[in-house]
């Protein structure tokens, strides 16, 4: 995935879990927060610093899930499921995908089947 949709810095993340809504399957918890064009930083009180009409996308994952490279691994197969979602996506949403340890198990395309089901369920995609 290029760099353009990565969701970076820990107050994107703290705001999109904080204003975002959430959505939950067997492995999957998927935040999302629709990124709104017309708020100004600073504004009212809102610090939205989500300013963007690109899709955001930021991975987390525990260390309970497994070593470095279980967790590697399993954010590079979510990267590659979402670099296929993405052409179906709308855009204007930020997006973060939680990974648990149910999830070690599935293969790629039960990944992408649940990925995209809770996608459509949040209006990502249509």
């Amino acid at each position: 995935m290029k760099r353009i949709y990565s969701l970076k810095g820990r107050s994107l993340f703290k705001e999109v879990y904080n204003r975002g809504s959430r959505l939950q399957e067997k492995g999957i918890r998927v935040y999302f927060l629709r990124c709104s064009e017309n708020a100004k930083p600073g504004e009212s009180g809102n610090k939205s610093y989500l300013i963007t009409e690109a899709i955001k996308i930021g991975i987390s994952i525990n260390r309970k899930f497994g070593n470095a490279c279980e967790r590697n691994r399993a954010k590079r197969k979510t990267r590659a499921v979402c670099f296929e979602l993405l052409k179906e996506m709308n855009k204007g949403f930020c997006i973060i995908i939680s990974l648990n340890e149910d999830i070690k198990e599935a293969n790629f395309e039960k990944q992408k089947k649940i990925i995209k089901t809770l996608f459509k369920k949040a209006g990502i995609i249509q």
